[in-house]
């Protein structure tokens, strides 16, 4: 059986050739999902017609007015390799060494890379592996970038998609680990990613930037809630307010259910109540400027202690 596999919260390919006619998740080492007809798209002159081959296999399309085509080629058995042919007028492009099998998309954290070497009992298992033709997306990728290193706990990149891509987990945004947010914001976002993922190959069998608009707005607000509380945690009227009994129940439940993970999809009440919340942290500071520094914030190292008078 052919396997492919997506991986570590990045859905994207190989960059694309100069003028090329398919997009550039169309690449060379490609899987192609069988049993069911293949989606296959790209650019071409607009009004151009487009001939695609997969093996004995042939579809034809035309390029619409922004020069976007798409053609549908018959259901395939597993197999291959063999090379995705299209061709337009005197143009033409190939993706080499491609399979038909089953493709999977996968998410985690950072141990998604972790490759079957760094396993326990790696030597046997490597021994006994029969799927010799699992493919990763990313292999033989290359870093066109230098590393940088983050001063921060916590970053955000400024867009999460984009044309047949979105980023999920970490690599949209990192937070602060306080409250053990990780986790649950990568199997979120990924769920949220693949019901959009799914949504819109259904429906018309590619996926443009235009398609993420709810996920990244939904994702965006969902970190914006848990970073209040994340970088509020260093806050001394903040955390002052966080370690002193709520005066009303649905406060503390309020503020339970954002950090137990309520920021995505948020009930009336759950906001109103962490507003109040958020109320109170204003108090607090208040009452703490007036009496100056005390034991609490001397605690926990957070400000400075000073002698007292």
């Amino acid at each position: 059986m052919r396997i492919a596999i997506f991986a570590i919260g990045l859905l994207a390919a190989a960059p694309a050739q100069a003028a090329s006619l398919l997009h550039p998740m169309f690449a060379d080492h490609a899987v192609l999902q069988r049993g069911q007809p293949i989606p296959v798209y790209g650019s071409a002159r607009p009004g151009a017609d487009v001939t695609v081959q997969l093996g004995a296999a042939t579809a034809k399309a035309r390029a619409d007015k922004d020069g976007r085509w798409q053609a549908a080629l018959p259901a395939m058995t597993a197999g291959g390799p063999y090379v995705l042919h299209a061709a337009s007028g005197a143009d033409s492009q190939d993706a080499r060494d491609v399979l038909v099998g089953d493709v999977f998309l996968c998410t985690g954290q950072s141990n998604m890379a972790m490759s079957v070497k760094g396993a326990a009992n790696a030597t046997a298992e490597i021994a006994a592996a029969t799927d010799t033709e699992v493919r990763e997306l990313l292999a033989g990728s290359q870093r066109t970038t230098d590393v940088k290193a983050i001063a921060d706990y916590s970053y955000r990149t400024s867009s999460f998609s984009g044309d047949g891509f979105c980023l999920i987990g970490d690599a949209a945004c990192f937070l602060d680990p306080v409250f053990s947010t990780g986790v649950l914001m990568a199997m979120t976002s990924a769920e949220l990613a693949a019901e959009t993922i799914d949504h819109s190959l259904r429906s018309k069998g590619r996926i443009d930037a235009r398609d993420f608009r709810r996920f990244e707005r939904i994702y965006k607000r969902g970190v914006a809630r848990f970073a209040r509380f994340v970088h509020g945690f260093y806050e001394p009227a903040m955390l002052e307010t966080f370690y002193t009994r709520a005066p009303n129940r649905w406060i503390e439940r309020a503020v339970t259910t954002v950090l137990g993970g309520g920021v995505f999809f948020p009930s009336f009440k759950a906001r109103f109540f962490t507003l109040t919340f958020a109320l109170c942290v204003v108090l607090t500071g208040a009452a703490q400027a007036v009496r100056g520094r005390g034991a609490f914030e001397r605690a926990t190292g957070i400000v400075g202690a000073e002698p007292d008078a």
